[in-house]
């Protein structure tokens, strides 16, 4: 263990612990999910352009009975359905705090907002993730193209 992995390690066990109970106890119950859902959905059926205008043209429904109809109806967003109309796919009621820059494998990095809120979870979120490798906020990272691995 080096030191940076150790003072990492400090800071972000508790919120690592939380977000990988979190993630059991929402995977857990479908019906939880399925409500977050359909509130997410309420709100981007309403502000978010690509998905107003889907809804209001009968495209896609207002709300979802189960989490197989979501997956159904609504389709697969491409990378270059993004880049081609960003403003689309945003909530213009919301202005974001930041802008991110996917890692551009592909070429054509896209900028996708980011809100404050977010920030803090995001860290414990990516450790929660790599836990079921035997990962934890102690390992030694690599960098490859920017990116820890």
């Amino acid at each position: 263990m080096t030191l940076a992995g150790a003072v990492r390690a400090r800071r972000l066990a508790p919120a690592v612990r939380r977000a990988a109970e979190d993630h059991v106890r929402v995977a857990a119950d479908a019906g939880d999910v399925l409500g977050r859902l359909n509130a997410v959905w309420a709100r981007a059926a309403a502000e978010v352009p690509r998905y107003r205008d889907a809804v209001a043209g009968g495209d896609l429904p207002a709300r979802f009975a189960s989490l197989g109809e979501f997956a159904a109806a609504v389709p697969v967003t491409s990378r270059s359905e993004v880049a081609q109309a960003p403003d689309r796919f945003r909530d213009p009621t919301t202005p974001a705090d930041a802008l991110r820059t996917t890692g551009g494998s592909t070429g054509e990095p896209l900028r996708l907002p980011a809100w404050r809120g977010e920030f803090p979870g995001a860290a414990a979120d990516l450790w929660a993730a790599r836990a079921p490798y035997g990962l934890d906020p102690s390992s030694r990272l690599l960098l490859v193209w920017g990116h820890a691995h």
